[in-house]
């Protein structure tokens, strides 16, 4: 048995996950996995030898994780293409590579389907042969499925619609968007374009106003969404019932909500079945009070219910007593509300797992007397807490006789 090296059960290991572990060189190890399938690397010192090794080696994989591996460059993907493996999925962000070695990958590996890295739009448009006063060139169609359009709001106002044109031709499988500062209806018209739209997040930019539409967008692909985000956008609560019914996650940032008759009313045969996650950030709920009302009280399943700098009322304190039966997790941070509410919703809501008030006005006496609430209900709520005006208070809470009040007064950054 003195022979016998154990590396030989390598060669039916189908995934290999090492990810974090910076000291340890892997490449021993990859030459004798020829049928991994996934390899988890991430913020390793994997290298463009170490591609070079799972080129030769590795023939079935169908995805890596190289995330964060500096020692990855060009090179590294130009070996991998000579003779590449049937990759899905490859996660290359943060590494020393740039989108010309990108191009080469989208060019050569047609199997990918999901690609990570910090701007794949250029990316595409280096393998399409593109400038941005030309047309396409190089008429290629990629499987991908993922996309993430950062635009930045200083370029011309057509970059962006440059690149829309360019990724609704070249990418027409993608499922799951993002796309930020958006300026023009135009932009929001190609984006309706993509056809097999499942998770969507739209920006508009804030140099926009008044805030575009989105209820076109909505009508067009909202029957397929399961997952929405939208910032900075105007839209019309009983089209987001009416139109998308399979939503399971919705996210609301600076909404603008065009409903003027009661929502209540016009909505009642409308509302959100599947919806599981909601959330809500920096929503004015003195005007919106209602559609924001509607959103909760018609999603019977929901578990999950953010609301992120908001203003509380009375009558949306009894609407999140009242109506999520099944919440998990609330999250109230940077939203002001009182413990006596808080303690409310830890009565009322049984299955109640994650509390957030960070920065909610409650103070630590408060915080401790929650606690020991949850403690003597022998309820299992994990509750995160951080009082950060309290602590500001603690830094000038000086003695003016040992302290000169001329001299500036340095606050830290919490």
């Amino acid at each position: 048995m003195k022979d016998f090296e154990p590396y030989f059960y390598f060669y039916t290991v189908k995934s290999f996950e090492m990810p974090g572990i910076k000291k340890f060189n892997c490449d021993h190890f990859l030459k004798h996995l020829s049928k991994v399938q996934v390899l988890q690397l991430a913020n390793t010192i994997f290298s463009d030898n170490s591609m070079a090794i799972i080129t030769k080696n590795c023939h079935e994989l169908k995805s890596l994780d190289v995330y964060q591996c500096s020692r990855v460059s060009d090179k590294g993907l130009e070996i991998l293409c000579q003779a590449p493996p049937p990759l899905e999925n490859l996660n290359i962000e943060h590494t020393s590579v740039t989108y010309r070695g990108v191009a080469l990958v989208l060019k050569k590996i047609p199997s990918l389907t999901k690609l990570f890295f910090d701007n794949v739009p250029r990316a595409i448009l280096e393998a399409t042969g593109l400038n941005e006063t030309s047309g396409i060139s190089n008429y290629i169609v990629f499987n991908l499925n993922n996309l993430v359009i950062l635009n930045n709001p200083m370029r011309p106002e057509n970059h962006l619609t440059t690149l829309l044109n360019v990724c609704t031709i070249s990418c027409p499988n993608v499922q799951n968007l993002i796309v930020s500062e958006i300026i023009t209806e135009e932009q929001l018209d190609l984006i309706s374009t993509f056809e097999n739209l499942i998770i969507v997040s739209l920006q508009c930019s804030t140099i926009v106003n008044p805030k575009l539409y989105i209820n076109s967008f909505l009508q067009i692909r909202g029957s397929k969404l399961t997952s929405l985000s939208l910032t900075s956008f105007s839209l019309s609560v009983k089209l987001l019932a009416s139109c998308c019914p399979n939503l399971e996650s919705l996210g609301l940032q600076y909404p603008s909500f065009e409903d003027t008759e009661d929502i209540n009313l016009a909505c009642m045969d409308l509302g959100f079945p599947r919806l599981k996650v909601f959330n809500l950030q920096n929503a004015s709920l003195e005007m919106n009070e209602s559609q924001i009302s509607f959103i909760i009280s018609s999603s019977p399943n929901l578990e999950e219910l953010h609301m992120v700098y908001c203003f509380f009322s009375d009558e949306m304190r009894e609407i999140i007593l009242q109506y999520p039966k099944k919440l998990t997790l609330l999250n109230l941070n940077n939203t002001i509300v009182s413990a006596d509410f808080i303690e409310e919703i830890i009565r009322v809501h049984n299955d109640l797992e994650r509390l957030e008030l960070r920065n909610s006005g409650i103070s630590s006496t408060e915080y401790d007397d929650l606690l020991d609430m949850v403690d003597e209900m022998e309820k299992k709520v994990n509750i995160s807490w951080a009082d950060y005006t309290e602590a500001i208070r603690e830094l000038y809470r000086l003695d003016d006789s040992a302290f000169n009040t001329m001299q500036k007064r340095y606050i830290l950054k919490l």
